[in-house]
């Protein structure tokens, strides 16, 4: 979701932008898998996957059941190229965005994120220090859905004068633990 809301955001869809968890790259070995799943795509289409995300906490885990074991090469590979077409896009975004990583993410890289946005002007990156990449039903759940809403309801004003969104840096960097935000 939030790897092709940063293609729509850089084509100049939407008024302002969310991304809750960015896959840019994996979290371990992404360009080993990558070269991996293109060699043998065509002999195993489906390979088992190693280990399932993680949800740390209980409900979460009970609200959300983390898929299956199995994983689309072909899928995979989509998936990948779309990831670089919107890291390639990021720079080009030029409304206010709010992103949240999570702090040990075990799926998305979360320092290609940290990247992509700390030059982003209108930036702010929001670091889930309690939870792994379903934000949502993770730890941090509560935390992440108050401040999409702040987000949402801040005069356009405020996202770039300093007010709840983005400081006088490039890249405001927060934690949803840390009870400033």
């Amino acid at each position: 979701g939030a790897t092709l809301a940063t293609i729509a955001a850089a084509r100049g869809l939407p008024g302002r932008l969310v991304l809750l968890a960015p896959f840019y790259r994996l979290a371990w070995a992404d360009r080993l898998v990558g070269r991996s799943a293109a060699l043998v795509r065509f002999v195993a289409p489906v390979i088992p996957r190693l280990f399932k995300g993680r949800i740390n906490h209980t409900e979460g885990r009970r609200a959300y059941p983390l898929g299956t074991y199995l994983v689309s090469l072909m899928g995979y590979l989509h998936l990948r190229e779309l990831a670089h077409r919107a890291a390639l896009g990021a720079p080009a975004i030029t409304i206010p965005t709010l992103v949240f990583i999570a702090g040990d993410d075990s799926v998305a890289e979360s320092s290609s994120a940290r990247a992509l946005f700390k030059v982003h002007p209108s930036a702010t990156v929001e670091v889930c220090r309690m939870s792994d990449h379903v934000v949502l039903y993770d730890v941090d759940r509560q935390a992440v859905v108050e401040r999409v809403v702040r987000f949402f309801e801040s005069p356009w004003s405020d996202l770039y004068d300093g007010g709840d969104v983005v400081s006088s840096q490039n890249s405001r960097k927060s934690s949803l633990s840390n009870p400033q935000v």
